[in-house]
């Protein structure tokens, strides 16, 4: 039948209620269009922002997220580094993980000082999703290192790390 087969047919221009494309411009929508663009030719070029090392999804993260910043200069921006969360059952991984996330946030720290327009006026908010238990669990890794969970009251204490110009020391 005709009629149910159009019934399957989607109008692209047809957004979703709350859509963000509902609150962009077309010269906006067009500048997003280049700097998709634009980081394929860099990823073809090798020519990311990528850290010093880049061995996981966290480190090239950071790098992407230097060039949007360099490009875009938001007000506000997130990075989630999920590659930490693998305390679970391997803590060796997990401090790899934290190791390359420190580097890496050092990185995106240092790109931002070297954007005028967000150097000395951009604060950097450091948090994990959770904290870890306070007893670990029975996992051993390679190290014979036990792992650690996050169920426990303890894992409800987190730490917050702050940098900037407005952050008290």
């Amino acid at each position: 039948n005709s009629d149910s087969d159009s019934d399957d047919v989607v109008n692209d221009s047809e957004n979703e209620e709350g859509d963000p494309q509902d609150d962009m411009n077309a010269d906006e929508k067009e500048e997003i269009k280049a700097f998709m663009k634009l980081m394929f030719e860099k990823v073809d070029n090798n020519a990311i922002n990528f850290p010093p090392v880049t061995d996981n999804q966290d480190t090239a993260a950071v790098g992407f997220t230097c060039e949007l910043l360099s490009h875009f200069k938001p007000s506000f921006t997130m990075v989630n580094l999920s590659s930490v969360d693998s305390c679970h059952s391997n803590f060796t991984t997990y401090l790899s993980a934290l190791h390359r996330a420190d580097h890496a946030v050092g990185h995106l720290w240092n790109h931002i000082q070297s954007i005028p327009e967000m150097a000395g006026n951009t604060t950097l908010i450091l948090t994990p999703e959770c904290g870890r238990n306070l007893q670990p669990n029975n996992i051993l890794d390679q190290n014979d290192w036990r792992a650690y969970d996050h169920s426990d009251e303890n894992s409800r204490r987190i730490f917050t790390m702050m940098a900037g110009p407005d952050v008290p020391t």
